[in-house]
Parts: C-alpha cells; structure tokens; sequence
C-alpha cells in the first residue's frame, strides 16, 4: 500500500481500426444525406413544371346566402414535367380587383405527368368582413381574381413551403 513508488501500469492502446471504422461510417452517411439533398432538390424543381388555372365550365361563382357570396372554384392544374406530383391541400387568400376577399382552402390532388387534374376550392366572401370584395362580386362584369398563398410539400421528414399566386378573369 504505501510503497511511494506510482503505479504503472498497460497504457490504453487507441486502435486505429476502430476509428477508421467510425470514420468510414461517418463518411457514408454525409454521402447518403448529401444524395437526398440532391434528390429532393430534383424533385422540387419539378414543381415550376405546375400550373394552375380555372376551369370555367366546372367553377359555380354564384351562390349567394344572405349577405356571403360563396365562389366554389376548380381548378385545373396542369403537369408538364416529367414526374407526377402531390400537391397537398393547400390554403391561400382570394382576392377580388385587388382587395383581400377571404382565405380559401383547395383539396389535395395528385396531378400526373404531362397531364392535368382538378381540385376545387371554396371560398366564402362576406359583406360584413369584405365589403369591397363583395361589392366587386356582386356588381355584373368581369372581375380579376387572385390567389395568394403556399402549398406545403412533403418530402421525406421536411416539409417545404412552395409559395405561388395565380390570376385569372372571372365573369360572375
């Protein structure tokens, strides 16, 4: 016990094998997180390849209930890529002529490639909360409608907000 002299003992030995094990494992997954980066980056930009517009003989502009008028809308989204893509149920703000008429809200569709689908879009536009926008709805002729807003995409564990804004004339 008290002999004065220190212990020595076998020094711990790092073994190179082991961290260049750990090494090569660290490398392989920056490589696979680097190639689904780049994939899911591909696959974003297939989403220029949408458009979207209304399909005037499918939409019902004029119901109108005490003083909301509701726009039931559909929308033809139109795929020119090459890969089909899911647009989810997206939220955006209509506006009628320039002035904000109401949020609106589109059911998910999945719009093949080089083809087309529909999805409609409801929106409710009250004289007491837009009176403006009602106004331009109500009044004959035609008005500019616009939708603002953001689809959110899924890939994998993220999920991306893709903004877009479509106008169009619309004869109510």
């Amino acid at each position: 016990m008290g002999t004065g002299k220190p212990l020595i003992g076998p020094r711990p030995i790092v073994r190179p094998i082991v961290v260049g094990r750990l090494f090569i494992v660290l490398v392989v997954i920056v490589v696979a997180l680097v190639i689904a980066v780049a994939i899911g980056g591909m696959y974003i930009r297939q989403y220029q390849h949408l458009h979207v517009d209304v399909d005037s003989a499918k939409s019902n502009y004029s119901i109108e209930v005490g003083d909301v008028y509701e726009l039931t809308l559909v929308l033809r989204l139109t795929n020119d890529g090459s890969v089909d893509l899911y647009v989810p149920p997206t939220t955006f703000d209509l506006y009628v002529d320039g002035v904000k008429a109401g949020p609106g809200e589109a059911a998910e569709v999945t719009v093949p490639a080089g083809s087309m689908a529909w999805t409609t879009a409801v929106v409710a536009i009250s004289a007491a909360h837009a009176p403006l926008a009602y106004i331009a709805l109500v009044d004959p002729g035609e008005d500019k409608i616009t939708l603002v807003g953001e689809a959110h995409v899924e890939v994998g564990p993220f999920t991306l907000d893709y903004p877009f804004e479509e106008s169009f004339m619309m004869n109510v």
